[in-house]
């Protein structure tokens, strides 16, 4: 239990009264230049200043599963802050800015306050908070330099493969928003995939998030979907380490 609590808060680090939430709607993809659709990227991100969700977490790997509830909070390039519940009660409490990460666990009264090292470890990856700010806002998590990348367009996406390596391979919906990304690494391989979109204020918001790592002696998936959102609130990120626990 203690290891697969530890394992899922990492999942959620890398990984709300609702307005205006509908549907995305898809269309069709249509011709386009290799260049004009990574304008088109930059001008669909995540613009609002601020986002919260309430969310349910299904967590597996091939010792447990395991399934838990809570919110998360992010305020526009500089904090992404979190709670979760597992069987009803409280158990984590996290808080990311771009220089640091904090997080405390509840069950085993221990905490960590440091840096990216403790997510990148155990995705195999090389993170920042940007590329974890873009998992959780559906867009693209490692920036693309068009030169680099071969554009094929099918009639319900546009796929991105990295001409020296396959595995490096992201979807795009015809909105402009990623459908999945697939993205190899020194221990096995990272893929992200998003489940359907949401209208929230104007801006398209995943609505199911599924994470899986491919690497030994572990792989790991773990799905978080957003139950309701809103977007351009006024938020707090209240957080403090209790007294008495142990530092990891």
């Amino acid at each position: 239990m203690k290891k697969a609590i530890y394992i899922l808060t990492i999942l959620i680090f890398t990984l709300s009264g609702c307005r205006s939430l509908k549907r995305t709607d898809y269309k069709s993809t249509y011709k386009i230049s290799s260049r004009k659709l990574h304008k088109e990227l930059h001008k669909k991100r995540f613009s609002a200043n601020s986002f919260e969700s309430r969310f349910t977490l299904n967590f597996n790997d091939k010792y447990q599963n395991l399934s838990g509830r809570g919110r998360i909070r992010i305020q526009k390039d500089s904090i992404i802050w979190g709670s979760i519940n597992v069987l009803g009660i409280p158990i984590i409490k996290f808080k990311i800015t771009p220089k640091k990460v904090q997080y405390y666990n509840k069950l085993n009264s221990e905490y960590y306050d440091g840096n990216f090292a403790l997510i990148n470890q155990q995705l195999g990856m090389d993170l920042s908070y940007d590329n974890l700010q873009n998992l959780l806002l559906g867009d693209i998590i490692i920036p693309l330099n068009a030169k680099e990348y071969e554009l094929s367009i099918n009639k319900d996406y546009y796929q991105l493969d990295d001409k020296g390596n396959i595995l490096s391979r992201v979807k795009i919906t015809p909105f402009f928003k990623v459908l999945s990304e697939i993205m190899q690494h020194q221990n096995g391989q990272l893929s992200v995939n998003y489940k359907d979109y949401q209208v929230v204020e104007k801006q398209n918001i995943p609505k199911k998030i599924v994470v899986k790592t491919k690497q030994t002696p572990n792989d790991i998936e773990a799905v978080v979907e957003y139950k309701s959102a809103s977007v351009g609130k006024e938020l707090r990120f209240p957080f403090k380490i209790p007294e008495g626990y142990k530092r990891m």
